[in-house]
């Protein structure tokens, strides 16, 4: 029956103390609702009378008295028969079991060697999330005996409010513009299902009616440990530990999707690489031929394509060698890569999560959370890079490309002469025409990998990919229509057949990329 503290009029001043007191340690061990702690235990595989405990075979299964002592006889908390510590979950909770990767595993996870304490237990101590006796609301109970449904479960300790001591705000850079709002679904994540889901695509637990994003998307709270993700690594952190992807199998042509992929559960930092995660949902994996739409309304593109290896260009996020990936990039006749900064080089290995990541509002919080950027960039993204802002003044040089790529030698004003794309010492991307386009002009408006060297874009090859900067390239001076690479920086007007070289161009490049 429902769990209830009850007290006449009549009762003693000690009853009324010893009233208080339970209620008391109810509210530390177990913060959660008194209506949710006795209402939903039937429905509980502890409570079941054919699945539940029986640690008392004495006793019928799932009773009460599987786990309390009757009228307090031991002198623990709410009378159990041991102490009320993660110890007496493991009684039955050692071994593996779906997302839940054992005793072991769970001991050396963050949560459990944390030395900090929240509501005067430690932070790790399991019932800080679940309730063992059930929970839920007028639509049900919560899964997996969790003490509140999905995110507000892990907002108890990383919410905007009152947080344990080292704990980060996941609650608001979530509730951005742009990022993985995972307020927005309820009751829709099933890892069981998603992960042994087979056959042919979209999968179906991730798609359709059925797409929707929880924290448990991304994390396992019984196995991931706290080092981040080392730098220039397309590799996981241990924060992705437990969790799980896929990885992508690619046929060895250039610009086609994966021609399968595997699940994998990640179990290494070594061997498991960021992006598989976000493969599972940003890739034809999930929605097949039917993409979804994105913040700003536009049709999601195939991720896992656009990062295919074999592509003339990408952005290294599926781990590879240094010296396999094209390098074009690198300045003809010398052994030093053009103009890059912070450590990076044209090759190499990055995460989705080096672009995909915080704003400044977000200060230290790690990850793709949310952001005020579109596309849930960590800096602003717009057609305008590298020319000028929106106000018309020059300043484009914290925009998101130029956190890897030089300002200096790519942006409007630089003189920074290390680039490929030259004539003879000279760079053509601060020649005067080309210093007022936007990098979109000529280069893909979706960076992640393209079919052409450098990710030059056509006209035709239209949205996403091309995207005319609208306040500096009116669309009567148009993109690139075709394009001829030259090793040696040997381009002339002749090379690229662009709307604005209308008035001088004489010839049509030869051997133009497709």
């Amino acid at each position: 029956m429902p769990f209830q503290i009850g007290m006449s009029k009549t009762a003693t001043k000690w009853a009324r103390l010893a009233g208080r007191a339970c209620l008391l340690l109810a509210a530390i061990a177990l913060p959660v609702s008194l209506f949710a702690d006795g209402g939903f235990y039937t429905q509980t595989k502890h409570g079941s009378p054919t699945l539940g405990v029986q640690r008392d075979l004495a006793q019928p299964q799932g009773d009460c008295t599987q786990c309390h002592t009757s009228h307090g006889t031991n002198p623990q908390d709410f009378g159990l028969w041991v102490a009320n510590d993660d110890n007496l979950c493991f009684t039955c909770h050692a071994t593996e079991a779906g997302t839940y990767s054992g005793q072991t595993a769970y001991s050396q996870s963050g949560h459990s060697v944390s030395t900090v304490t929240f509501n005067q237990r430690p932070v790790g101590l399991c019932v800080q999330c679940h309730n063992p006796h059930g929970a839920g609301d007028s639509r049900g109970m919560f899964p997996k005996l969790t003490a509140q449904l999905e995110e507000k479960n892990c907002y108890t300790c990383h919410g905007s409010s009152l947080r344990p001591q080292g704990a980060q705000d996941i609650e608001t850079p979530s509730r951005q513009r742009y990022g993985h709002a995972v307020a927005n679904f309820e009751r829709l994540h099933n890892d069981a299902a998603e992960f042994g889901s087979i056959g042919g695509r979209p999968n179906q637990f991730l798609s359709g009616a059925s797409r929707h994003v929880e924290c448990a998307d991304c994390h396992n709270t019984h196995t991931g440990k706290t080092a981040p993700r080392l730098a220039r690594s397309s590799n996981i952190g241990e924060l992705m530990l437990g969790t799980w992807g896929v990885r992508p199998v690619f046929s060895g042509t250039a610009w086609i999707a994966p021609s399968s992929y595997v699940t994998e559960r990640f179990q290494s930092t070594s061997t498991e690489l960021e992006s598989y995660l976000c493969f599972k949902c940003h890739s034809d994996y999930a929605w097949g031929n039917q993409a979804p739409y994105t913040a700003d309304g536009m049709l999601e593109s195939n991720n896992a394509l656009e990062f295919n290896p074999n592509n003339p260009a990408y952005h290294n996020v599926t781990g590879q060698p240094e010296l396999s990936v094209p390098s074009e990039d690198f300045v003809f006749g010398t052994a030093s890569p053009p103009a890059y900064i912070n450590q990076w080089g044209p090759n190499s290995a990055m995460a989705c999560s080096d672009c995909h990541a915080g704003d400044p509002s977000t200060g230290d919080v790690q990850g793709s959370h949310g952001s005020m950027f579109s596309f849930l960039l960590k800096k602003r993204f717009k057609a305008q890079a590298g020319a000028i802002d929106n106000t018309g003044a020059t300043g484009t040089q914290s925009d998101a490309c130029f956190d890897c790529h030089d300002w200096n030698t790519y942006g409007q004003g630089g003189t920074g002469t290390a680039t490929n794309f030259r004539k003879d010492t000279g760079n053509l991307h601060s020649l005067a025409g080309h210093a007022q386009a936007g990098c979109f002009q000529c280069h893909s408006a979706v960076p992640h990998g393209f079919k052409r060297k450098h990710m030059i874009v056509y006209v035709t090859d239209g949205a996403p990919y091309y995207q005319s900067d609208p306040i500096n390239y009116t669309l009567q001076k148009g993109g690139i229509q075709a394009y001829s690479h030259q090793d040696g920086g040997a381009y002339t007007v002749n090379s690229c057949k662009a709307g604005c070289h209308d008035a001088h161009q004489t010839a049509t490049p030869v051997n133009p990329l497709p």
